[in-house]
Parts: C-alpha cells; sequence; structure tokens
C-alpha cells in the first residue's frame, strides 16, 4: 500500500559515498544539490516490496541490501578513520563526522537485513557477508569501473576518432587502478579500525531504519535489489545441469524481478519532485 515515510529521528541523513580514491558509489543527488528527507518520501519502498515477493526472491533481496550495507560501512568508517587522522594532509573532521554518520546509518542498515535474512536463510550461501568478511572484500576487490563504450556517432561528434578515445580511457583506467590498488591498501591499514569501529554498530535494535532513508537512498535500493534478482537468476540458469531446483526458483525470480522493476517505476513517479536524477 502506497504511504509517506515520517521521520522518526533525528539522526542527520548523508548520502551514501567514502573516500575519494574509493570506487564511485551510485549517488542519486546531483552534485551540489541537498538529498531528499525521510519526510519526504512516498509510496512503497524496497522494504514494502521484499515480503511480497517468493521466498527465493527475499533472500536475493535481503542478502543484496545487507551485504551492499556493510561493505558501505566498511568504505564509511575508512573514510573516517583516514580523515581524523592528524598527520594526513587532507584531514577534515567535518568529512569525518558525515563519514562516522554514513558508517552507523549502513551498519544499522545492515543488521536490520541480515536479522530479516536469518529467518530465510536454508544454508550459508542465503546468508549475509560477515564483517570480516566485508574488509576482506574491500582488501581485495576494491575497483572502480571502467569507462562506458561512447557510440560511434558521439565520437564522431566530438572530432575524435575510436582510437583516441581508447587511448584516453586507456589513461583513465590506468588511473583508476591506481586509485584501487591504494584503496584497497589504505583499506588494509586501516582494517583493526574498520572492524572496531562498525562492529560498535551492528546488532543494535534497528527497525526504525527503514523510515529514516532518504528517497534516493530508497531508490537506489530497488535497483540493486533488481540487478541482483536479475544476476542471481542468471546464475540459476547457469546451474540447472548441476542443481534440479534451479529452473524452479529462476521461474520465481523472473516473476519477482517484474514486480521490482514496477515498484521501482511506480517509487520514480511517487518522488519524481524529491529525486534530483529523475527523467
Amino acid at each position: 500500500m502506497s504511504k509517506t515515510h515520517t521521520r522518526k529521528s533525528n539522526v542527520t541523513q548523508m548520502a551514501t559515498g567514502h573516500f575519494s580514491d574509493a570506487p564511485a558509489e551510485e549517488s542519486q543527488a546531483l552534485v551540489g544539490m541537498e538529498p531528499s528527507s525521510p519526510a519526504q518520501v512516498s509510496g512503497a519502498t524496497v522494504f514494502d516490496v521484499i515480503p511480497t515477493l517468493s521466498s527465493v526472491g527475499q533472500i536475493t533481496a535481503l542478502r543484496a541490501v545487507a551485504n551492499g550495507a556493510i561493505i558501505a560501512a566498511v568504505f564509511a568508517a575508512h573514510d573516517a578513520l583516514v580523515y581524523r587522522d592528524p598527520d594526513n594532509v587532507n584531514a577534515d573532521e567535518d568529512r569525518a563526522e558525515k563519514a562516522a554518520l554514513r558508517m552507523a546509518q549502513q551498519a544499522e542498515l545492515y543488521t536490520y537485513a541480515s536479522n530479516e535474512l536469518g529467518t530465510l536463510a536454508q544454508n550459508q550461501f542465503d546468508s549475509a557477508m560477515t564483517l570480516p568478511q566485508a574488509i576482506d572484500f574491500a582488501c581485495t576487490t576494491a575497483a572502480e569501473r571502467k569507462p562506458d563504450e561512447l557510440p560511434e556517432e558521439v565520437i564522431q561528434a566530438l572530432g575524435l576518432t575510436a582510437e583516441a578515445v581508447r587511448l584516453i580511457d586507456a589513461q583513465e583506467q590506468l588511473k583508476a587502478v591506481q586509485r584501487a590498488s591504494r584503496l584497497r591498501e589504505s583499506v588494509r591499514e586501516h582494517a583493526d579500525g574498520i572492524k572496531a569501529e562498525v562492529s560498535s554498530f551492528i546488532g543494535t535494535e534497528s527497525g526504525a531504519i527503514v523510515e529514516l532513508l532518504t528517497a534516493e537512498q530508497h531508490a537506489g535500493l530497488l535497483r540493486k535489489v533488481t540487478q541482483k534478482a536479475q544476476a542471481r537468476m542468471g546464475q540459476l540458469i547457469g546451474s540447472r545441469s548441476r542443481y534440479s531446483g534451479a529452473l524452479g526458483e529462476a521461474m520465481l525470480l523472473s516473476s519477482d524481478i517484474k514486480d521490482l522493476d514496477r515498484a521501482t517505476v511506480a517509487f520514480i513517479r511517487a518522488n519524481a519532485s524529491e529525486l534530483r536524477d529523475a527523467v
């Protein structure tokens, strides 16, 4: 049922993000514009949709939310530690405080989603990442996205050749690889501090967190869950010769994906004035 969510806490809301050398997180607010507040969120969110999905869909969705939240919390804790470091030439107490708030929010979201998931998970593969697993992931897997391919007509309009674009992309990719390498090394150096920071916020009763996210964050979660469901369906189809129940679960997910897609469209329309990237 469509509804308007209201703020239940005075916790300051911050857009998801992390240290400038980190891989870019999806952000729904345009640079220089304030994100919406929780009080401005209307319509059904991903948390309203999840209970209507199949058991396979619920597990996939909650796992996506939990894993995304714990990884975001790890990077936010890293930011807080880096910006608090007096030996860092870029030390910034304001940025450190904002990163700490993001970390607390994402850790709380992780607690909520992983607790919900715990009642459904059939085995360890259904379970959410643990904090040590998330830190290890950040230490070994953090990477920059590759640049999107430009259509031929865009290349021509820019007055470039395909070879010139490939050279530009190669140079940018090299910088991205170097940034990602520095980020992984920095996370490794701060791993103990990250664990201490994040673990202090995990396990707190957190049902109110679903009412404290902005329209941008809710829209991002709907997109993330839909993408993860699509990826999971592909994995199931690929494993059909090894797992007898694969096709049945893929069929359930196929229906869930349609529901999630409709919910995403409805949410974006209901919050068009709040979503800074709404078309």
